[in-house]
C-alpha cells in the first residue's frame, strides 16, 4: 500500500496488508494512516499454514450441550415454593369441583332409570288406548328388568316389539320393592301391571334403590298412566 505526501491514500495491493501483532487492523487498511499499523508485514495464507499458528478447537463444557440436549440448564432446578403452591392451589379448586359429580353418578342413573321406566309406562297406555288390545308391564324385581307383552283379540300374549318392549336398570340401581294396588307389596319375582285399552291400569308404586342408598319412588296414576317421582321411600 502506497500513500501520497499529502498522506491520502493512492494504492492498495490486496495481497500484501498491514497487520498488528495478532492480527488485521482494519482501520489502517481503510484510513490509510500508517501510525495504526505495524511494520511487520505478514501474508495472510501463509500465516495459516504455519505450523506455529495455534490450532484451536471449541471447548464444551456442558455434557448435556454434547449429549444434544439443548434445554436451559435453569430448568433443570425444579420448581419455587410459588409455584408449588400455586399448583397444589389448582389441584384443590379441580378437586372440588369434581368431587360432587363423582357423588352423582349413582345418582344419575337412579333418575334415569326412573325417567325411562316412566316413558315406558306412559307409551303402553297410548299404545293400550290406540290398539284396543291389553298392554301388559312385566317386572323382574331380581333381575332389575322389565318387559311389554300384547294380549291380542285370540287371547295370546305376544311381546312387544320395538319401542316400549322393555329395558334393564341402569348400572347399581334395582327394584327396593313394587306396590300393586289390591294385590300387596313385593321385593322379589315377576309382577304384573295390566294396562286396559279403555284409559286405565292398576295403580303402581314402584321403590328403586341404588348402591349408595339413596331412594326415589314412582307413583303410577291409574286414569292417566303418569307416573310422578318422588325422592326418598314414599308411601300413598
Amino acid at each position: 500500500m502506497r500513500t501520497s505526501t499529502a498522506g491520502n491514500l493512492t494504492s492498495f495491493r490486496p495481497e500484501r496488508v498491514l497487520f498488528r501483532p495478532g492480527g488485521v487492523n482494519p482501520r489502517a487498511c481503510l484510513c490509510g494512516v500508517r501510525s495504526y499499523a505495524s511494520a511487520q508485514s505478514l501474508d495472510f495464507l501463509a500465516r495459516t499454514k504455519n505450523h506455529h499458528f495455534p490450532h484451536r478447537k471449541p471447548q464444551i463444557f456442558d455434557t448435556e450441550f454434547l449429549a444434544g440436549n439443548l434445554t436451559s440448564r435453569s430448568r433443570n432446578h425444579g420448581f419455587t415454593l410459588i409455584e408449588l403452591c400455586v399448583i397444589l392451589l389448582l389441584i384443590g379448586i379441580f378437586a372440588g369441583l369434581l368431587m360432587p359429580n363423582l357423588d352423582r353418578i349413582g345418582q344419575g342413573n337412579l333418575d334415569a332409570s326412573a325417567r325411562r321406566l316412566r316413558g315406558t309406562v306412559k307409551y303402553l297406555f297410548n299404545e293400550a288406548a290406540l290398539t284396543g288390545c291389553e298392554h301388559r308391564l312385566i317386572y323382574d324385581l331380581d333381575q332389575g328388568t322389565y318387559r311389554a307383552m300384547i294380549l291380542q283379540p285370540s287371547g295370546d300374549l305376544v311381546p312387544l316389539q320395538g319401542t316400549g318392549k322393555g329395558a334393564k336398570l341402569l348400572d347399581g340401581v334395582r327394584f327396593q320393592e313394587l306396590t300393586l294396588r289390591g294385590h300387596g307389596s313385593f321385593s322379589s319375582g315377576e309382577i304384573t301391571t295390566r294396562i286396559h285399552p279403555t284409559g286405565w291400569l292398576e295403580e303402581t308404586i314402584v321403590h328403586l334403590q341404588d348402591q349408595a342408598g339413596k331412594q326415589l319412588t314412582l307413583r303410577i296414576a291409574p286414569l292417566s298412566g303418569i307416573a310422578d317421582i318422588y325422592p326418598g321411600f314414599k308411601v300413598f
